[in-house]
């Protein structure tokens, strides 16, 4: 299946935490005008009624003033990271969370984390085994049968 227009719309509005004013303003940065209606026709399911397809021309807008939005001109440069971190502080958390908790970095264990020590000799803690994953009644059902892969190799060699 060929990805169109409207998908890798879509997929950079996710990845880069845009919003469709912020959408606006960086095509804004190309002289391409465009209302968030009109946006919002881009991003909608294809058999929706108001669903218009993206144009090359948008699209090709978007990415170009996309660059300027991340570098910056010549004359004055941005870090890309700076950009993406300030979009991600934008967004709004969820009523009682101190942080969005799907942005926050999952907590690991530091003696693995640290690539420049060798790790302690430190056993990890015994799981304690005696507690049952599944109550009683409620066996495990085995969704996916066991498939071995071999990874494009001939098992006849």
């Amino acid at each position: 299946m060929m990805m169109t227009n409207n998908d890798i719309f879509k997929k950079l509005r996710v990845a880069l935490m845009l919003r469709d004013d912020q959408i606006v303003e960086i095509l804004e940065l190309v002289d391409f005008r465009i209302t968030k209606s009109e946006l919002g026709a881009f991003f909608r399911d294809e058999k929706h009624e108001n669903y218009m397809e993206c144009g090359d021309q948008v699209l090709r807008n978007f990415l170009n003033g996309l660059v300027i939005h991340l570098r910056g001109t010549k004359e004055n440069p941005k870090n890309p990271n700076d950009v993406l971190a300030k979009h991600k502080a934008q967004i709004p958390t969820k009523d009682g969370a101190k942080e969005r908790p799907e942005f926050k970095a999952k907590p690991r264990d530091e003696e693995r984390s640290r690539g420049d020590e060798a790790p302690s000799n430190k056993k990890p803690a015994a799981k304690n085994k005696s507690k049952k994953q599944y109550p009683k009644g409620n066996t495990k059902v085995q969704v996916v049968e066991k498939v071995k892969f071999n990874f494009g190799k001939n098992s006849k060699s």
